[in-house]
């Protein structure tokens, strides 16, 4: 798993060199960034599971971003043959997205999250909880609404593995996943 992330990364970086060497050979370097709250929908344990967060990031040359995301679930999911239901899960980590076309009026994205996560089962002080890594590797659609502002509709999948607790395995946190973020920036 580690090997399938560090060459996620390593296309990521590879694409954005070539751009932004093409960008500075044709008159400078342009630098902006952006903050953004994000909805995401999806599944836990085959149930509706949403969850809320924010990312945030550096961009080079208008394609390129760098930055980070922390997600939380929002509802509390509960299933027979659960110990206890999941009253949270909270995971984030390092993004990196390419922004193709990002002049046109809407263009599409292409980006991934690196981390690592906890999945709680109840809201006591020292609660039993899984410390698992997650990889969510996304496409978006983008519009832009303004010159300080874009929607992004995007979908995509939550890898999540390393989880020890009796009652669940990987695959039960594992899931598509459909969000809306909602950028303000400088682009």
């Amino acid at each position: 798993m580690r090997i399938i992330a560090l060459l996620c990364l390593a296309t990521a970086l590879s694409v954005s060199a070539a751009c932004g060497q093409a960008q500075v050979a044709e008159g400078g370097f342009a630098s902006g960034g952006f903050g953004a709250p994000v909805v995401k929908f999806s599944q836990l344990l085959d149930q509706f599971a949403l969850f809320a967060g924010a990312r945030g990031g550096w961009i080079a040359n208008h394609r390129f971003v760098i930055g980070g995301g922390m997600y939380t679930l929002v509802n509390t999911i509960d299933k027979p043959g659960l110990v206890e239901p999941i009253s949270k899960f909270i995971y984030g980590g390092f993004e990196v997205e390419y922004v193709a076309l990002w002049s046109e009026p809407v263009h599409f994205t292409v980006g991934t999250l690196v981390g690592a996560g906890r999945r709680f089962r109840t809201d006591q002080p020292d609660p039993d909880h899984d410390e698992v890594f997650v990889l969510e590797p996304a496409v978006g659609l983008e519009v832009n609404a303004a010159s300080f502002f874009r929607i992004v509709a995007g979908a995509g999948y939550r890898y999540v593995s390393r989880v020890t607790s009796p009652d669940i395995e990987n695959e039960d946190l594992r899931a598509f996943f459909g969000s809306l973020t909602f950028k303000f920036g400088n682009f």
